[in-house]
């Protein structure tokens, strides 16, 4: 062997020496770095350790050694339930984010659909309206807004509803589409004969006799409107109070009567208060009219309420017996001018 190769097996030998003598020292890094990890974890267990024993220190008075034990039995019991209502948790979980994206389209679409409202004027034209109504609320009396509700409003959405129900108002429209199709000199004319002779095709004869019944039908409404306006009789507010009243003021309804609209009604003729004498004059005439259908006389007012007929006068002056009838909320008494 020649000192080459001698050479060569030495650099070998001295290349392994150094690869072992590197793993050595990582060997012995690794010694040092499990020791330390052993002992920082010993350290860190010992504090847990004592740290958990002074916190079931505080709790030994409450729990037992049994509870916990009683409690991991119910959990392995319970693992497939505890695993079914954890699938659930996901499963609503992945649910909201669904339905937020969901909502998220619908809220653009609602957003995109609004201004586009706004861009045709929508939302100008039911402000004007809004605007117009309460300008008109503001200027009516409650009343005059509860007729307006009754006979305008409400008739009017039923007419509405009962309209879209057939199919008037496509023909309607299709005739307003045809005339407005056609112009105005551009109409057939007819003479005399030409007339006479359409009128007794069975298309005209038809169109002639729905006339006549529609105009039938609005003379015929339009007198029992008339009649029914005749014999209602006439409201007033009295105290707060919608009271149906006689051409002469007298209330129709006895039952709708109160002492608050007793006063307001001896106002409106000039007694300013009510006292209790006035009061017991008041509650005789109406026990008369409801024992007997009709309000005492004077002469019976006098010799059987209590009071004398100066006090009556004084009370009740110019006509005690139909001042205190108006009053008491009853008719005119018999023989009262």
């Amino acid at each position: 062997m020649d000192t080459k190769q001698i050479d060569d097996r030495l650099q070998h030998i001295q290349r392994k020496l150094e690869d072992i003598s590197l793993e050595v020292e990582q060997h012995r890094r690794h010694r040092l770095e499990m020791e330390e990890l052993k002992t920082d974890l010993t350290s860190i267990a010992r504090d847990m350790f004592d740290t958990t024993v002074m916190e079931l220190e505080d709790i030994a008075q409450f729990v037992s050694t049994g509870d916990f034990l009683h409690l991991l039995k119910r959990l392995l019991r319970n693992t497939r339930t505890i695993t079914d209502l954890l699938s659930k948790v996901e499963s609503a979980k992945d649910f909201t984010e669904d339905a937020a994206s969901i909502s998220r389209e619908l809220f653009y679409d609602a957003m995109m659909k609004l201004d586009e409202l706004d861009r045709k004027g929508y939302f100008n034209f039911f402000r004007s309206i809004g605007a117009a109504l309460d300008r008109a609320v503001e200027k009516l009396p409650p009343e005059e807004v509860e007729k307006i509700t009754e006979n305008v409003i409400m008739p009017g959405i039923e007419l509405v509803s009962k309209l879209a129900d057939t199919n008037l108002l496509f023909a309607l429209n299709r005739t307003i589409d045809a005339v407005q199709d056609q112009s105005p000199g551009t109409f057939d004319t007819f003479s005399l004969w030409d007339t006479y002779k359409k009128s007794r095709t069975k298309e005209i004869r038809r169109i002639m006799g729905g006339t006549l019944f529609l105009l039938e039908t609005l003379v015929r409404e339009t007198d029992t409107d008339q009649n029914n306006k005749e014999t209602k009789m006439p409201e007033k507010r009295v105290a707060g109070v919608t009271i149906t009243v006689d051409d002469g003021g007298f209330m129709t309804n006895h039952t709708q009567w109160n002492d608050e609209i007793a006063r307001a009604l001896a106002k409106e003729i000039g007694i300013d208060e009510l006292n209790e004498k006035h009061f017991q004059v008041l509650r005789f005439m109406r026990k008369e009219f409801e024992a007997k259908g009709t309000g005492p006389s004077l002469r019976k007012l006098k010799n059987e309420s209590g009071v004398n007929t100066k006090e009556l006068y004084q009370l009740f002056p110019k006509g005690p017996a139909k001042k205190a009838a108006l009053i008491a909320g009853i008719p005119k008494p018999e023989g009262c001018i």
